[in-house]
């Protein structure tokens, strides 16, 4: 069952922090996992930047959230190049995509090694 209303910010930050060290996973997979309809991405993407901001003395590995296709959120704290550092310190490779508007993107995101299945592991 799916629920299009907006999801607790702290509900994004409980399944993040279970995000192991070397994983990532696409918001829409998240979005999935917390129940929540794909009709309503905005509000998916304000929690998790709201989780990404967040301070606190339990750090949230929000970096490990990204967008659609294994693009890297530039919205997130610090940037492109923070992201960069964080997910290369974790051995992601980052790639860049585009002509005019560059965008940068987890090389192989997908790849098993890489991408934390959070039905199979969160549930």
């Amino acid at each position: 069952m799916t629920q299009s209303s907006f999801i607790a910010p702290e509900k994004y930050a409980e399944a993040i922090r279970q995000i192991p060290y070397g994983k990532v996973v696409t918001l829409a997979d998240l979005r999935a996992y917390l129940g929540q309809d794909d009709s309503v991405p905005f509000f998916s993407g304000v929690a998790t930047l709201i989780v990404a901001w967040s301070e606190g003395d339990d750090p949230i590995p929000y970096w490990r959230v990204l967008k659609s296709g294994g693009e890297v959120n530039a919205k997130y704290p610090g940037g492109l190049e923070a992201q960069r550092e964080l997910l290369e310190a974790e051995g992601h490779r980052i790639i860049q995509k585009g002509k005019t508007k560059l965008r940068y993107y987890v090389k192989d995101y997908q790849e098993k090694s890489y991408l934390f299945d959070v039905k199979k592991n969160l549930m």
